[in-house]
């Protein structure tokens, strides 16, 4: 091992599926809380046909990508530290 492998170690497929789920999350919570961004009465206001069509496409991209994380890739290396998922998650 070399100084770079010391320490707790994470599994990769979790790494991928929790970059993944982070734009997912993060994306929900701010759409659906406009208020957090736009002040109190943003929330009063109606969601464009534009706005649904490009959450639904952000959401539908993400969710194919843990998909593919959880049954279509094949990961060479079991593990990486854990101080790099925040560095990936970044």
């Amino acid at each position: 091992m070399t100084t770079q492998e010391k320490g707790a170690r994470i599994g990769y497929r979790l790494v991928f599926l929790l970059e993944y789920l982070g734009p997912i999350v993060i994306f929900a919570v701010l759409a659906t809380r406009p208020a957090l961004i736009y002040g109190a009465g943003a929330a009063e206001q109606p969601y464009h046909d534009m706005f649904k069509l490009s959450w639904a496409a952000w959401i539908v991209h993400f969710a194919k990508r843990e998909y593919e994380t959880l049954f279509v890739h094949k990961f060479s290396r079991a593990t990486l530290p854990l101080s790099s998922l925040f560095i990936n998650c970044g």
